[in-house]
């Protein structure tokens, strides 16, 4: 299945609403008591507290207002958002804010939140306002914003001038990439895959590396295999020459560890990159070749380096919540037909 096939079988949140108000989504006479038990399934744990769908639905509420009516009255619909891989992320991000609340750690202001939403944007090659960003991802939005507040508020040149070495080819290089990637979806029951899934096919593609490690099997009988992407398996998971900046083209949450941590010296030969949990996919990356382009100096590229320092140490952050205060992501929940 293509990128853009799962796109149309997961829509934005925007088209969905769009359908719902066309007529193309009907609940039936008194579903909204039937789906009560669906509503109240629980979809996240921290602390060992369960928090049902309605309490997501409810934080989403916050930010858009439009979206909560129809997921609280319309059955058929919230069947639908509910398998999605957007109504995954947010009850991940509502577990998270349940975490940042546990510790202590304070809201933000408008200005922070949308400050982030533009960013965020940006960072992603999404012509959005703000405002658009923060109904769509305003969970995201707003963990991200409460953790970027408790950084420094500047960094120092030596700072930025180490991040920048730590990883010369994201500001400065090109990559030969080659995949192998699997949906993180099950196309049979049309959801998004739950996290224990999730898991297992990381754990899939994990050990295709250690085989492709160990020389047990070529790169290109792998791909046949293993990947489930039909438009690359042709060409042994060839896709072409990769930047840092390409999230127009790229899932952004594959190209940032892709890029990660590949130091300053060219590397000799292929390697790979992952297993890496994207929003839609898994990848492992088969990077070929690495170029560095122009003079690698900090003036160039600083208010990226800055922005790439922040979202590592933010990465770092969410990973220490997580681990200071436990908990467990539950959705998608289970329909009751």
């Amino acid at each position: 299945m293509s990128h853009e096939q799962m796109c149309a079988l997961f829509p934005h949140p925007m088209m969905i609403k769009s359908l719902l108000f066309l007529g193309l989504i009907l609940s039936a006479p008194g579903a909204v008591a039937q789906e009560n038990s669906f509503l109240d399934q629980a979809v996240c744990r921290v602390k060992e507290r369960n928090y049902s769908a309605r309490e997501v639905i409810n934080a989403i509420g916050v930010y858009d207002d439009e979206l909560k009516k129809p997921l609280l009255e319309q059955a058929n619909y919230r069947k639908i958002y509910f398998a999605s891989p957007q109504f995954l992320f947010q009850v991940r991000a509502f577990a998270d804010l349940q975490r940042l609340d546990a510790l202590g750690v304070p809201k933000v202001s408008q200005k922070l939140l949308e400050a982030e939403a533009a960013k965020w944007a940006k960072d992603r090659s999404r012509p959005l306002t703000p405002q658009a960003v923060l109904k769509s991802h305003g969970l995201e939005i707003e963990l991200r914003a409460r953790l970027l507040a408790r950084q420094a508020s500047s960094f120092s040149l030596s700072e930025l001038r180490q991040h920048m070495l730590r990883s010369v080819p994201e500001f400065f290089g090109v990559m030969q990439c080659a995949w192998i990637r699997i949906p993180l979806l099950n196309s049979e029951e049309n959801r998004a895959l739950t996290p224990q899934e999730m898991q297992e096919k990381y754990s899939e593609l994990d050990e295709v590396a250690q085989k492709l490690t160990k020389e047990e099997i070529t790169w290109e009988d792998a791909v046949k295999k293993y990947s489930k992407d039909p438009s690359t398996i042709k060409t042994a998971g060839a896709i072409g020459m990769v930047r840092r900046e390409m999230t127009s083209r790229f899932e952004e949450p594959m190209l940032r560890p892709l890029f990660n941590d590949l130091g300053y010296k060219q590397p000799n030969g292929a390697f790979l990159r992952g297993p890496i949990i994207g929003e839609l996919w898994i990848y492992l990356v088969r990077v070929e070749a690495v170029r560095v382009q122009g003079v690698v100096e900090l003036t160039r590229v600083k208010d990226r380096v800055e922005r790439s320092l922040r979202e590592y140490t933010l990465q770092e952050q969410i990973a220490g919540i997580r681990k200071v205060v436990a908990g467990q992501v539950l959705a998608p929940p289970k329909s009751d037909d």
